[in-house]
């Protein structure tokens, strides 16, 4: 429902409540309660409709959603069992689990498997982020299996954003992010 769309939604409102005021002047109150029930059954589908039609299209069936650039490269060449260090828990969770089916260290709460450590898993995240060396890293990293990080420039300091891409092979850059591969094996020296 755009925005016209949504003031006809209330003039047709507005039109039945009058017709409901009409109504109400009959003392019956088994007319009352017919209208209160027809009442709520048009403002419930006009309020879905208004909530779909205004959200943001995010992959729903039959929605317009193409995936960004980098999805598509996750999907054609990470396999499916590695694990990712995102930055960005928003990304995470909306964009790189559920388009890619690749696993994640963490991301926001409320969102976690909820047999795992939440608060351990967000201090290990912010551990590897924030590792003042790739020894300090890798030691964490080693644990969970990271095998690319997914860095947000927004997300951290430059000092770290450059410690990324200095200190492992960059697979993929868009805009404000990069990908690399951070798994033991592909340290630059």
């Amino acid at each position: 429902m755009s925005f016209n769309g949504f003031f006809n939604y209330l003039f047709f409102l507005f039109v039945c409540c009058g017709l409901f005021t009409l109504i109400d002047r009959c003392v019956n109150t088994r007319i009352k309660a017919v209208r209160t029930g027809i009442f709520i059954l048009f403002l419930i589908p006009g309020y879905m409709s208004f909530q779909n039609e205004n959200a943001p299209d995010l992959g729903r069936a039959g929605g317009s959603y193409q995936p960004a650039e980098y999805i598509e490269w996750i999907r054609s060449h990470t396999d499916k069992n590695d694990v990712f260090l995102v930055s960005n828990p928003h990304m995470a969770f909306y964009e790189v689990q559920p388009y890619t089916a690749r696993k994640i260290v963490a991301s926001e709460r409320g969102h976690m498997n909820f047999h795992v450590d939440f608060d351990k898993r967000v201090k290990d995240k912010s551990r590897m982020i924030t590792s003042d060396g790739l020894d300090e890293f890798h030691q964490t990293a080693s644990f969970y299996e990271v095998k690319y990080s997914i860095i947000n420039r927004g997300d951290v300091s430059e000092t770290r954003f450059l410690f990324f891409r200095n200190n492992f092979p960059l697979v993929f850059e868009h805009g404000n992010f990069i990908i690399v591969k951070s798994d033991i094996m592909n340290i630059r020296k």
